[in-house]
């Protein structure tokens, strides 16, 4: 799977591995449980299987994949387009992922990232 810098990512809990689990990523999607455990967001692109990627995991991340129109001040959360994140609503049983800190325009946002538990 390609991941782009700014992709928000979770654990690849579908390997076979225990360890591999804890050491492989894909883009987080909010609409299937192999892929909904957020731990952060990609910090450079990745474009085969295995490659080593950065994943800033709390703390300021440029460029976030967010929805455009998300606000300054909103916290954010994965959705079900892969690798993407928008706004927290009240009725989501989903944690926060983080803050935004720049209006998302383009799909794109500053963040800032909360470490996940």
């Amino acid at each position: 799977e390609t991941l782009s810098d700014g992709d928000l990512v979770c654990l690849d809990i579908s390997k076979a591995s225990n360890g591999d689990k804890m050491s492989y990523i894909k883009k987080l999607k909010t609409d299937a449980g192999e892929t909904a455990v957020a731990i952060g967001v990609a910090d450079q692109a990745a474009t085969s299987v295995g490659d080593q990627v950065r994943v800033v995991i709390k703390g300021f991340k440029a460029g976030a994949n967010i929805a455009t129109g998300a606000a300054v001040g909103e916290r954010f959360v994965g959705t079900s387009t892969a690798g993407r994140g928008d706004v927290l609503v009240n009725s989501s049983t989903l944690p926060a992922l983080g803050y935004v800190v720049t209006t998302a325009s383009a799909n794109a946002a500053d963040v800032i990232i909360i470490k996940q538990v």
